[in-house]
């Protein structure tokens, strides 16, 4: 490497851990990183790592130290707290889908038992309509079929 390209590696390096250091510290120098600290949303990641050392984005692929020690920084600070948070609520939501299952469960049974004592009323209707119709003479019967045919219910509508 010569002596200009090492020059610039270098120059670049302190650039971008004395953004790292900026960063870690809260304390960001351009205004974009002010306005996510401002609303809480500022992380330490490469691409706001580059955009505070004022390097253009990728300039930390010849960094693979800096790029480490970024990771590092991360993992023990926000990262790891918001694995916390995601796990809490991970958790939160599997015991309310347990709940809502268990629910499920009861209300689905409750239906197969509707669902039973239906079927047996209309089959004692069925049977109690047979009886009563074996009841009334055969001549009979069929006027009144006739005439409930041709007269429309008001509450039966055809499908």
């Amino acid at each position: 490497m010569s002596d200009l390209k090492k020059e610039n590696y270098n120059r670049t390096k302190s650039s971008l851990l004395s953004a790292v250091d900026r960063l870690k510290n809260g304390k960001p120098t351009e205004p974009i990183l002010i306005e996510k600290m401002r609303k809480n949303k500022l992380k330490l990641n490469n691409l706001n790592v580059e955009k505070e050392a004022g390097c253009g984005s990728g300039a930390l692929r010849h960094h693979k130290d800096v790029a480490d020690l970024i990771v590092q920084s991360s993992v023990g600070g926000a990262v790891g707290e918001d694995i916390d948070v995601l796990t809490k609520q991970i958790k939160d939501v599997k015991e309310k889908l347990k709940k809502a299952n268990k629910i499920n469960k009861s209300k689905i049974e409750k239906v197969k038992n509707m669902d039973i004592a239906l079927s047996q009323q209309v089959a004692q209707q069925t049977m109690l309509m047979a009886a009563m119709l074996e009841k009334i003479p055969y001549d009979d019967r069929e006027k009144l079929m006739k005439k409930v045919i041709s007269n429309k219910v008001q509450n039966i509508r055809s499908i």
